[in-house]
C-alpha cells in the first residue's frame, strides 16, 4: 500500500516537472524597467528566471498595497524573497537569479535599487488575475502617493516619521561663498569689459587727432596760386583764375620779348612805354616796362615825365 503512494506521487511529480514553464525576465533593460512587468499565470512548479543588466539591480518581493516595501515587513515568518544586489559592469557576463513558484497567489516584487521603484517604478507581478482583483496599475498608483522604499534587512522608521515625497527635479540651493564668488567674478568682467571700451574710444580719439593734424599740415600748399615777385614789393596775391578789379588792366605778366606791343601802350620819347590815355580813357594808373624805373612827375595831362 505504501508502495503505492508513493509511486504514484513519483509519476504525478514528474508529469508536473515535465510540464513545468520557464518565464524569463530582464531586470534594468529598457532602461530602469523590467523587461516582462507582468506574469499572468504561472502555476505550481514554474519557474521565473531574472536576467540582470547594468548598472546595479535587485528583485525584492512586495507586499500588496506597500509596493516598494518588502514582504516579510507585514507577513512574518512567512515567504519573502531577495535576489541580492547585482552590479554588472558593461563588458561583464549578465548574471541571474531563479524563483520557483510554489502556489498560485499574487506575488509582488519591485527594483531596490537606488531611485528605481520611487523614482521610476520599477515593479512587477506574477499571476495577476481579474479574480483575485490585484492588478499591477493599482500598484503602481500607490506610489504616486509618495510610499517609502526599504532594502531587505532595512528597519522600520519609527511612528510619525515624514515620507519624503520624491523630487527628482528639486533644485538645490548654492553656499553663500559660491554666491559672493559668482557676484566677484561678475563685477571683474563688467570692470574688464567698461577697461576695454575706454581704451577703445581712447584709440579712436587719437587716430583722428593724427589725421586731421597731418591734413592741416599738407593742405596749405594747395588752394591759392601765388603771382611770381616781379620786383614791385607789397603786391597782393591773385588767384590764377580771379579777373581784375573794374578799370584796370589784367593781372600784370612779364612783356614777351620780341613780340608786339600792346595796344594801349606806345613810345615814349626816351624809349620807355607809355598808356596812349586814348586808348583807355579815365584811368590814372601807369603800367612801365620792368626794365623802366617809375615816373619821376606827372604833368596835369597825366603824361610821364623822367
Amino acid at each position: 500500500m505504501i508502495c503505492s503512494i508513493i509511486f504514484a506521487f513519483a509519476v504525478h511529480l514528474a508529469a508536473h516537472l515535465v510540464h513545468a514553464a520557464e518565464f524569463n525576465v530582464t531586470v534594468g533593460i529598457p532602461l530602469h524597467k523590467f523587461g516582462r512587468p507582468l506574469i499572468q499565470q504561472a502555476a505550481v512548479g514554474d519557474t521565473v528566471v531574472f536576467q540582470f543588466y547594468p548598472p546595479q539591480h535587485s528583485v525584492v518581493r512586495a507586499d500588496e498595497g506597500n509596493p516598494c516595501i518588502p514582504y516579510e515587513y507585514y507577513h512574518s515568518g512567512s515567504g519573502g524573497f531577495f535576489s541580492g544586489m547585482q552590479t554588472v559592469g558593461v563588458n561583464d557576463p549578465i548574471p541571474t537569479w531563479t524563483l520557483r513558484i510554489n502556489d498560485t497567489e499574487p506575488i509582488f516584487f519591485y527594483c531596490s535599487a537606488e531611485g528605481s521603484c520611487v523614482e521610476q517604478q520599477m515593479v512587477g507581478g506574477i499571476n495577476m488575475t481579474h479574480k483575485n482583483q490585484s492588478t499591477l496599475d493599482r500598484q503602481i498608483k500607490l506610489i504616486n502617493k509618495g510610499t517609502r522604499m526599504l532594502q531587505p534587512g532595512e528597519a522600520i522608521p519609527p511612528e510619525g516619521t515624514d515620507i519624503p515625497t520624491p523630487q527628482p527635479h528639486a533644485h538645490t540651493a548654492l553656499p553663500p561663498g559660491a554666491i559672493v564668488g559668482i557676484a566677484v567674478g561678475g563685477a571683474a568682467v563688467l570692470a574688464l569689459a567698461a577697461a576695454l571700451f575706454f581704451f577703445v574710444g581712447r584709440a579712436k580719439t587719437l587716430n583722428e587727432f593724427l589725421r586731421r593734424r597731418d591734413g592741416n599740415a599738407h593742405g596749405g600748399s594747395t588752394g591759392q596760386k601765388m603771382v611770381q615777385s616781379t620786383g614791385f614789393e607789397g603786391c597782393v596775391p591773385i588767384k590764377g583764375d580771379q579777373p581784375a578789379p573794374p578799370g584796370y588792366p589784367p593781372a600784370y605778366s612779364s612783356p614777351v620779348m620780341g613780340g608786339a606791343m600792346h595796344p594801349a601802350y606806345r613810345h615814349g620819347s626816351d624809349g620807355g612805354y607809355m598808356r596812349d590815355s586814348a586808348t583807355s580813357p579815365g584811368v590814372e594808373a601807369w603800367r612801365w616796362s620792368m626794365y623802366d624805373g617809375p615816373p619821376q612827375e606827372m604833368d596835369a595831362q597825366g603824361i610821364a615825365s623822367r
